[in-house]
């Protein structure tokens, strides 16, 4: 994991330690429009991923006794927060920035909720308006990616908004029952790829969060 932050720190990072995709494929959603300002661009998705794996790193550097390098991790994922809530957040929604000419523009769609992973780590006015906006880009949770569906869900749930993720795990979970444990629930699918791994893992994820789900998730 500290290869992969260190990899995007050096790789893919502006002069102001502002981390972007370079080509559409790296956020993994090359099809899906979601940038405003075009590439390069410095993602608030990507920055939440960061923070998260660097709070993380922090935590095991702790366990294992290296003081200096659990400082050093921390450090930055609280840089990485302050460039999410200070420059990417406009007041009312995330933006994406160009990192060549500094052009900003609208993050869009699914991708835009990623940022609820951080849960109470977002200040309020924050996760509210994307709690909010889960609701109007959300119609069902019949329709999205299971994966990033249940980031969002997790999201949800941790940052207090219990009621809400208990809701979109019974939604999430019935359209998996009932069309395929995969991205691809819905579709005529055999007996080989009803059940995705990964899909799998990320609703033993929800179980384990909003543990009055976790009979039905099972």
């Amino acid at each position: 994991m500290s290869k992969t932050i260190n990899w995007w720190l050096s790789k893919r990072a502006n002069d102001k330690g502002q981390c972007f995709y370079a080509y559409r494929h790296e956020c993994f959603w090359q099809s899906y429009a979601v940038f405003g300002s075009d590439l390069p661009s410095v993602a608030p998705d990507l920055a939440s991923y960061i923070i998260l794996a660097s709070e993380s790193l922090s935590q095991i550097a702790a366990l294992l006794g290296k003081s200096a390098e659990a400082a050093s991790w921390n450090a930055l994922s609280k840089k990485q927060l302050e460039i999410l809530t200070q420059v990417l957040w406009d007041g009312n929604q995330f933006n994406c920035i160009n990192a060549s000419t500094g052009a900003s523009g609208i993050f869009e769609g699914l991708l835009s909720l990623i940022p609820l992973i951080l849960g109470k780590r977002l200040p309020e006015q924050i996760s509210g308006a994307l709690t909010s906006k889960v609701k109007t880009i959300v119609h069902s949770w019949h329709e999205p990616a299971v994966i990033p569906a249940a980031l969002i869900i997790l999201g949800l749930a941790d940052s207090g908004r219990e009621a809400e993720a208990k809701k979109a795990v019974a939604e999430l979970n019935a359209s998996c029952v009932s069309g395929g444990a995969s991205d691809a629930r819905g579709k005529d699918l055999n007996a080989g790829t009803f059940y995705s791994p990964a899909a799998c893992a990320a609703l033993l994820a929800l179980g384990g969060t909003v543990p009055e789900q976790r009979k039905e998730v099972l």
